[in-house]
């Protein structure tokens, strides 16, 4: 893919519309996902935040191949 950023270019802190370019979900998905504790994510005011290192292993932990 064209334009790829490295993980270590991203800011430490994603917003969910960032994370959400990343799992390739709606921002409201990754609220959803986030409130129910399914991504990590924290919460220090009323938005979530979600720590990119956190969501990178949490993707290599999650992934699967598909054959």
């Amino acid at each position: 893919m064209k334009n790829e950023t490295k993980w270590e270019d991203l800011p430490i802190m994603l917003s969910p519309i960032q994370a959400g370019k990343i799992l390739r979900l709606n921002p409201e998905m990754v609220r959803t996902l986030a409130k129910a504790k399914a991504i990590p994510a924290i919460r220090p005011t009323s938005k979530f935040l979600i720590p990119r290192d956190a969501l990178k292993e949490w993707i290599e932990k999650n992934s699967q191949v598909v054959e």
